[in-house]
Parts: structure tokens; C-alpha cells; sequence
């Protein structure tokens, strides 16, 4: 075996290792995006390990090398799950509470009885999570994307789901150039800022140093946006409502945005949830 990410994983000694991850935290624009990932590994493929021997921390690895590990993610493990928060609830809630629900219902999501749960970061963000099931129990592991498979692998669905979503929103909101930078702070999208003003996608929560010399710091900038309370549900990934929303369990056909096909379930690898936003209408066929 040649990644040390798996035989971290093995030397957990549970049959089940899942990983959660995160991605667009510094971000000024999209959503942020939070992901696990489940290995079963008394039944993982026999090849699973070299299928994998470039797999490392999604935000390292080239967009080409992560676009190719995906599908071989969503192929081995025994269940994957995307939360994704659209800006506005960023906005409403906090960057920080946004994130630590997100993390909390992703892990929660794949969490088995007797699984090992890892999540990376600090043990701020484990200490604050509000989990529904019991005996979950989830550990923090600083640098866990560079550790563990698991969390590597929740990484790089992470990434893949919210670059997935930016170039959405690139056609929606045209000039700003979220296909290129995917909403991180670049000269280039402050630039398109100044010129265009803020798009719906942008988080009202941020600014930068040349926003608010030019006086393009917006009006609710540092308070809570109050609002009607959101509704929850099921949306096509195209669009961006209101909350972080999780998978029901009895789930058959999933819509990816990689493949342009579904991924069906099968009684072994249970159900694999591609991504998932809030809102009113099924993201399922």
C-alpha cells in the first residue's frame, strides 16, 4: 500500500472509517460546501488502493487530478454526502455556524454504528457540533485532509461540488468570473466588484480592504440578515435557496453533476448523496 492516508485509516481498526471535510470557507461569493465520505473496509475492492494512490487533500491536488478521483470516490466508497450553504444563510447565520452545521450534518449523515468519524479541523469545531443521533461521537483531526483517506477523499467531493456549483453560477451571474476564481478574493474578482456590484451570489459578510475604500462595503455588513424563516427540502443543484439540507434515507436514484447520469444505490454501498442544497423540489428522479 503505498498511501499513508490508508493505513492511517486501517489503523483505526473499525470496519468503517468516515471522513468529513469542507471547502469554501474564504470565500467572498458561493456557498460553502461540506462533505463526507464513508469506507468500508472488510469490503472495499480489491484495487480500491491503487485506484487511489494519488488521492491527498482536495485543495492540493490540480483541478484535472481531482475532476479523475472523483467518480473513483464516488465508485468505492460505501457512502458519499455533500451539504452545501448558499450565501444568504451564510449571511443570516455566520460563516463559523454555517460551517459547523454543515461538518455536524455531513458526518452525522454517514456516522454507522461502530464507525470511526473523523473531521478535519480543530476540536472547536467537534465541541460545538449539535448532533440528533447518539453515539456518533465524531474526532477532530487537525490537517486531517493530509491524514486520512477518508477526510482526503470528503475533500475532494467537496471541491468537486462546490467548483460544480461556481460554474453555475458563472452562467447565472455573467462578468464576474466565478468559473475562474470560484469566488475566493482575487484582484480580478475584486475588479469585476467595482465594476458590476455585488451579485445575490456574493456574501454580504465580506469585504475586502479596496471594497471598502471605494465604498462598496454593503449596508448590512457585520449584522445578522433577518428574515422569514427558510424552507427545507430538496432543490436541483443549479439553484441556491436558503439551507443546508441532509439526505432521507430511502433514497434510489441521485442526479450528479459529473457523469451527467444517475448513480443508482445497491444494497452494498447503500446510497451515495452527490450534493445536496435546501429548498422546495427534489433533486431526485
Amino acid at each position: 500500500m503505498s498511501n499513508p492516508l490508508f493505513s492511517f485509516d486501517l489503523d483505526q481498526s473499525a470496519r468503517y472509517v468516515c471522513g468529513a471535510d469542507e471547502a469554501g470557507r474564504a470565500c467572498m461569493a458561493g456557498p460553502l460546501a461540506a462533505a463526507a465520505v464513508r469506507f468500508d473496509y472488510e469490503r472495499l475492492e480489491a484495487d480500491a488502493f491503487t485506484r487511489l494512490e494519488d488521492l491527498d487533500d482536495g485543495k492540493k491536488l490540480s483541478p484535472r487530478l481531482r475532476a479523475a478521483l472523483m467518480p473513483i470516490i464516488l465508485d468505492l466508497a460505501d457512502m458519499a454526502v455533500s451539504v452545501v450553504i448558499p450565501a444568504r444563510q451564510i449571511d443570516r447565520d455566520g460563516l463559523h455556524v454555517s460551517n459547523i452545521r454543515a461538518l455536524a450534518a455531513a458526518i452525522e449523515a454517514v456516522a454507522v454504528d461502530g464507525s470511526t468519524n473523523l473531521v478535519d479541523g480543530s476540536a472547536n469545531v467537534v465541541e460545538r457540533m449539535e448532533l440528533k443521533s447518539v453515539g456518533v461521537s465524531p474526532r477532530s483531526l487537525e490537517h486531517g485532509d493530509r491524514t486520512s483517506a477518508a477526510i482526503a477523499s470528503a475533500s475532494v467531493v467537496a471541491k468537486e461540488t462546490r467548483d460544480w456549483l461556481m460554474r453555475q453560477l458563472d452562467v447565472d451571474y455573467p462578468g464576474y468570473g466565478f468559473a475562474v476564481h470560484k469566488g475566493y478574493i482575487t484582484p480580478a474578482h475584486e475588479a469585476a466588484v467595482v465594476k458590476l456590484g455585488l451579485s445575490p451570489a456574493h456574501r454580504r459578510g465580506v469585504t475586502t480592504k479596496r471594497m471598502r475604500t471605494l465604498g462598496l462595503s454593503p449596508p448590512d455588513h457585520g449584522r445578522r440578515l433577518l428574515g422569514e424563516p427558510p424552507t427545507c427540502g430538496w432543490t436541483r443543484l443549479s439553484e441556491e435557496p436558503c439551507p443546508y439540507r441532509v439526505a432521507a434515507t430511502n433514497i434510489r436514484r441521485i442526479v450528479t453533476p459529473w457523469s451527467g447520469a444517475n448513480v443508482g444505490t445497491s444494497t452494498r454501498r447503500l446510497r451515495r448523496l452527490v450534493a445536496v442544497e435546501g429548498g422546495e423540489r427534489s433533486a431526485f428522479e
